[in-house]
């Protein structure tokens, strides 16, 4: 199936504003294929086509808004060479995905779902700067520092920040010394 075809965009975006049409309804564990294959004008075997069940389809909805902030980032780099404003503008970009994600939010298990999401899209991107090669420790590394800042941010960001950004470029610059 070709992504870029204008007629599967256009079946995802009906797919999708039906999923975000019935979660002002009800809570996402209550929406069935087979309704919102009826709001969004499809048949159930098209939506099989582009996800594997409604948790997925709401995954993915998830992913775009957060994945939307970080495409052109070009702070990246930062995080190896000055990691308080790479903190300051990843905090930034994380603002403006998450009133979005924020109005489909349902549960604490779906934030568990997104942190885990968030933490591989940013360890990703670092990796994408060609700074570091791809490795299990390197994974262990990042996965922990993006873990850490993103398991802090709602006790200490709000009125704490600029220590926490401290304490976190420390952790960064300890575990990825410049070369």
């Amino acid at each position: 199936m070709n992504e870029q075809d204008l007629r599967v965009i256009k079946t995802k975006e009906r797919i999708e504003s039906a999923l975000l049409e019935l979660l002002k309804q009800k809570p996402l564990e209550k929406i069935t294929v087979t309704e919102l294959s009826r709001v969004a004008m499809i048949n159930k075997g098209t939506f099989y086509l582009h996800y594997m069940d409604i948790f997925d389809l709401y995954r993915q909805i998830f992913l775009k808004w957060l994945e939307k902030p970080f495409c052109d980032a070009e702070f990246f780099p930062d995080f190896f060479d000055a990691p308080e404003r790479f903190l300051d503008k990843l905090g930034d970009a994380l603002m403006a995905g998450l009133p979005k994600v924020r109005s489909i939010r349902q549960s604490d298990q779906q934030d568990q779902m997104f942190f885990a999401d968030v933490r591989a899209l940013l360890c990703k991107k670092v990796y994408e700067t060609g700074r570091i090669r791809k490795s299990l420790q390197n994974d262990v590394k990042l996965d922990a520092v993006f873990s850490a800042l993103l398991g802090i941010m709602p006790q200490y960001f709000a009125e704490h920040s600029r220590t926490a950004h401290r304490v976190i470029a420390s952790i960064i610059r300890s575990q990825f010394p410049q070369e």
